[in-house]
Formats: C-alpha cells, structure tokens, sequence
C-alpha cells in the first residue's frame, strides 16, 4: 500500500478533493492496490474491493 502515514493519507484525501465520490473510492482503492493497473480496477468483484479498501482502513487505523 502507497499510504503509509498522516501526510500520504491526506495527499489522498486532497488529490480527491474535485472529484465524485465514486472517482475518490477509485483514488483510494488505486492507493490500496498499486499493482492493479488502474483501468482494471472497475472490473474487480466488489468483494475484492471492499477487502482492498478494508485493509487499508485496517493499516491506516488499526483493526478499531
């Protein structure tokens, strides 16, 4: 994962600022998985996407 502390999370968080709430889920799901080309990541199954996005919570907040 690219995020690893406060000042990428809020990279991320900025670098979403103008945009629609699906294209920020996008932003953060490329954060989670940088080795998905990026046109690929729309066609992932949502439950992959959702254990994507939820492991970044986890890494970023811990497991509360």
């Amino acid at each position: 994962m690219a995020i690893t502390g406060a000042a990428e999370l809020l990279a991320a968080w900025e670098a979403g600022l103008g945009q629609a709430p699906v294209g920020r889920a996008l932003l953060l799901h490329r954060t989670a998985r940088p080795d998905v080309d990026t046109g690929r990541l729309p066609q992932l199954p949502v439950g992959e996407r959702e254990a994507d996005l939820f492991a970044l919570r986890r890494a970023l907040f811990g497991e509360r």
